[in-house]
């Protein structure tokens, strides 16, 4: 909890310096939340979960964006055993493009899973990750967010081999600049 804690609090400090950094260049930041389902790996015989998490994103110009993201899962029983939350933190790089009313977008790039605190859920992996997604324009700051990512896990410490769980999320962003506007072209 300490960790959530200090990280809320470094996301809340990087959000208050995002607003005059992007004015400076072309660039923006986008803060978020959403809500997550998550799917694990048959092979761990965890059930699915509901959870909900937030991300930072530096968008470098209408193409290019690198992300932050942290995920929190919350408790379940194992086997009658109670579990801490399980956590994800992931970095990103996005490729995409569009309007102010429509986006498009790839992402993919590091994953770190924390299973828990219960055996035999007690270890924390490295993996990596790819999905997609789209954002729907809700004025010139704001946009619903959808997204959908496998997790990879190429050496689960439980499994003895790899794992792959699904992840979906819908959530609300906020952007530090408006989208840009195109000019109509000029007839002459």
């Amino acid at each position: 909890m300490k960790r959530l804690s200090h990280l809320l609090t470094g996301a809340l400090a990087v959000a208050g310096a995002a607003g005059p950094l992007a004015a400076q260049s072309g660039s923006r930041f986008e803060l978020g939340g959403f809500g997550t389902y998550t799917r694990y790996d048959d092979a761990l015989l965890l059930d699915d979960r509901i959870g909900g998490g937030g991300r930072l994103a530096w968008h470098l110009n209408r193409f290019l964006g690198l992300e932050i993201e942290g995920v929190y899962l919350g408790p379940s029983t194992v086997a009658g055993n109670a579990s801490n939350g399980l956590h994800v933190g992931s970095a990103s790089l996005m490729l995409g493009g569009g309007t102010r009313a429509f986006s498009l977008y790839a992402l993919g790039g590091f994953t770190r899973l924390d299973m828990g605190t219960t055996a035999p859920y007690n270890y924390a992996e490295n993996g990596f990750h790819g999905g997609a997604g789209f954002r729907i324009g809700l004025g010139d700051r704001l946009a619903l967010r959808f997204d959908g990512r496998a997790l990879i896990m190429p050496d689960d410490d439980l499994l003895g081999g790899s794992a792959t769980h699904l992840l979906g999320s819908v959530g609300i962003s906020y952007f530090t600049k408006p989208w840009e506007r195109r000019a109509p072209p000029v007839e002459e």
